[in-house]
């Protein structure tokens, strides 16, 4: 187990010099229920419109989490969010790469520059790469997860829904807070911010938060060998500058370093790439690892590793240029560094390690809309964006143990691995407009973006470069040419063949335009209940794949896909505002679904690659209720059903390669059911103190990863149980906490994937505890 560079007592100095956060999910949270009495249901604001309104009176299905809500989850990252919204799934992937898919709708493709199908934003600037959140959620207000598409006016890549991450704001007047956690693993964890006046137009905040432990997973061959020791450190700081009465402008500077060690995979099944000897012992044995979430193999020469840091800058002006009428700019900029090793086979040997995955983003937005949000009757946006993105990525891999090296059929080369690059620039370009008119208990909205996506990239394949053996890829590929062409190439030589049996670097272009659009209707028949109707249709853009291949077929773009969203709801306040519900019935037309699928690839069988399923549909609802009957308690409920059908998806590969129409199928990722349930009591024991507990439970039905369904891919059903409990003394200026998730220990997994010469999957966490103390200054 390699040292940890982070040890608790620096991080807990790191800590106390800035002063400190965490408390703060308990001070901005769920505050947001001003002037209700203490049984009504706290009111949450929210943004989904570019505009503050209360939640319930909002005609869209949003799940809302303040801070305190996440501060007592102790939800810190999108896989525990994950666990809190009802239809949002994180899935873990073999390059430590995260995949979200809301309501059944996502991209599963692990490269840097691939588009996500549900997007994530910092106070409405994008993130516009899945690699980029990791370290996002801390110090936040709340969380807004909007659900269908939203590509009005959030753009392209949210057809499944988009995430805002709200951060916690300076405040008018100074305070501080620390918060230090120690939990299983001998993981701590230190949070504080500081927030204030610096002048009396000019308030800041800085918030920063570090994490180091031990890790979680344990070698099955090696028991005394550790992987997934957490090991990062994030800080933001915002200022927010009001020079006039009309003039406000906020700036957003966020940065963050990770070192944590990416999971390893448990080593399922053997499926050979290329024929095997019968009898010549190649075949690995399958580790016993017993349904044990902890159990896991990796390659001890190059164990996992990483050392990807990002930072962060977004402006954001607002000049008030009338009473009514608003001017707002907002412009950001990422810069995200990529230096990793993950472990993707799960085995000790190098079946196939991905021993080098490298690579940048640069990230630009800017978008300026004009906007008369206050008109109680006519309210209208206008705006225009343009973004800007560049990704790099190299990858290298390690496959000595690789049906690949131990084959002859090609002339006698083994291929003891590969190294491949890619580099794409996207620029997208949109105008957008909306409309909301209101009349008696009526309102009729309207909203449409028009996008220009443009994409070019290029592709290289270079053969086995990082070990002392020959480039023995290059040396087959020259055979074939010099046999045809008379060509031989030299050593650096991208191997792809070009329809002239040439060898060169890919290049290619995809540019596509769309019109996004939504249309719906909201009835308030009382100031308490509000029942609406939309229709929606969103687009995410096309994408060019990052892997290796022998043609220029392998790297053949998947072209946008669209949803056409129809759904239906009523949010209803009843019992003198105790009891809130929330219903909603939704049908999806999802066109040319991305996935990562096959293709015969004419020399080396078959490979990944991204393909698009022509139709695809999901129908489902949803139903929240929460409740407050008492003084001090809170009870609540979710469910949420999905019916999900590939319609037309004939001749496809499945992801063990199996040729067929799958039609019929469900949509990978999406559990039929998801149900779950959670409450908290606090109540006073002194006259300065109060105590609280508090749990969750969540229960998913099975899923599967493969378009293909087949029994291998089968993600089973699981139920987990949460719980908190702690006191707050001195009207909560100090806070201890003790808490536990998945506390039952049920063993369950979040991903399983083909990767070259067999099958994979990654286990969620085990049960983790911890104990929590916070203090306000």
């Amino acid at each position: 187990m390699k040292k940890r560079t982070c040890q608790f007592a620096s991080v807990a100095t790191v800590a106390l010099v800035a002063m400190s956060v965490s408390s703060t999910a308990a001070q901005a949270a769920d505050d947001s229920a001003k002037g209700a009495s203490p049984q009504e249901m706290a009111e949450i604001i929210v943004t989904a419109n570019k505009r503050a309104e209360n939640l319930s009176k909002v005609g869209l299905t949003i799940t809302a989490l303040g801070g305190a809500q996440l501060q007592q989850r102790n939800i810190t990252s999108l896989q525990d969010l994950a666990t809190a919204v009802p239809g949002l799934v994180f899935t873990q992937t073999d390059s430590n790469t995260p995949v979200y898919t809301l309501r059944g709708i996502g991209f599963y493709d692990t490269t840097l520059g691939a588009y996500p199908s549900v997007s994530v934003y910092l106070d409405e600037t994008p993130l516009s790469f899945p690699v980029l959140t990791s370290q996002a959620l801390f110090d936040v207000e709340r969380v807004e997860v909007l659900k269908g598409p939203q590509g009005t006016l959030f753009g392209n890549n949210a057809t499944g829904g988009a995430i805002n991450y709200i951060a916690a704001k300076p405040t008018q007047d100074f305070s501080a807070g620390v918060s230090l956690d120690y939990a299983r693993f001998n993981t701590f964890t230190a949070d504080a911010y500081v927030s204030g006046p610096v002048t009396d137009t000019l308030l800041a905040r800085v918030a920063v938060r570090a994490t180091s432990g031990d890790g979680w997973q344990r070698s099955i061959s090696r028991p005394d060998d550790r992987n997934g020791a957490p090991e990062a450190f994030a800080a933001r700081f915002l200022l927010d500058w009001r020079p006039t009465d009309r003039l406000r402008i906020q700036t957003n500077l966020n940065g963050w370093r990770d070192r944590s060690e990416p999971p390893a995979a448990q080593f399922q099944k053997f499926i050979p790439n290329f024929p095997v000897p019968a009898g010549s012992g190649f075949v690995p044995p399958v580790p016993n690892a017993v349904d044990n979430a902890r159990l896991a193999e990796w390659t001890p020469s190059h164990r996992p590793s990483a050392d990807n840091r990002l930072l962060q800058a977004a402006v954001r002006a607002d000049y008030e240029v009338t009473d009514a009428i608003t001017l707002t700019s907002l412009t950001s900029y990422v810069d995200y560094r990529q230096r990793q090793v993950p472990e993707g086979d799960g085995l000790v040997g190098e079946r196939i390690d991905l021993i080098q995955n490298d690579g940048y983003i640069h990230s630009f937005s800017t978008e300026l809309r004009l906007a008369d949000n206050s008109n109680p009757v006519f309210r209208w946006t206008l705006g225009a964006n343009y973004s800007h993105d560049v990704s790099d990525e190299i990858d290298a891999t390690a496959q000595h143990d690789a049906t690949s090296n131990y084959t002859n059929i090609f002339a006698g080369l083994p291929f003891p691995g590969n190294t491949f690059t890619n580099h794409q620039v996207m620029k997208n370009y949109a105008v957008f407009g909306a409309v909301e008119y209101t009349f008696g208990q009526f309102t009729v909205k309207g909203s449409a973006r028009y996008t220009q996506a443009d994409r070019s990239t290029k592709n290289c394949n270079l053969g086995f470069t990082t070990g002392p053996e020959p480039n023995n890829i290059l040396a087959y590929f020259n055979i074939l040419t010099n046999a045809v062409t008379g060509i031989t190439y030299p050593a650096g030589t991208c191997t792809i063949f070009a329809s002239n049996f040439t060898l060169h670097e890919f290049q290619g272009e995809l540019n596509q335009h769309n019109l996004s659009w939504r249309t719906g209707v909201d009835w308030k028949p009382s100031n308490n209940v509000l029942v609406y109707i939309n229709v929606a249709k969103g687009y995410k853009a096309g994408s060019f794949p990052a892997l290796s291949g022998s043609a220029d077929l392998a790297f053949s773009p998947v072209t946008q896909e669209s949803v056409l969203d129809v759904e239906g709801g009523v949010k209803l306040q009843l019992l003198d505002r105790k009891l809130s519900v929330n219903l909603a019935g939704f049908y999806n037309d999802y066109r040319d679904k991305q996935v990562k699928s096959k293709l015969l690839d004419p020399l080396f069988g078959k490979l990944d690659a991204l393909v698009n399923i022509p139709k695809s549909e999901i129908k489902g609802f949803e139903a929240e209720v929460n409740a407050r009957p008492i003084p001090g308690l809170t009870i609540g409920g979710a469910v949420t059903y999905l019916d999900t059908k590939l319609v037309e998806a004939a001749g496809l590969y499945s992801l063990t390669g199996a040729l067929g129409d799958f039609s019929g199928n469900p949509i990978p990722r999406a559990s039929k059911w998801d149900v779950s349930g959670n409450f908290n009591y606090s109540f006073s024991v002194g006259a300065t103190t109060k105590a609280f507990f508090g749990g969750q439970i969540i229960h998913r039905s099975h899923a599967t990863s493969s378009i293909g369904n087949e029994p291998d891919f089968k993600l089973p059903a699981y139920t987990t149980i949460d719980v908190q409990g702690g006191l707050e003394f001195h009207d909560g200026k100090v806070r201890i906490m003790v808490w536990g998730k998945n506390i039952m220990n049920e063993f369950y997994l979040t991903n399983i994937y083909q990767y070259t010469d067999g099958i994979q999957r990654f286990t969620a966490k085990p049960a983790t505890y911890g104990v929590t103390l916070g203090y306000k200054f």
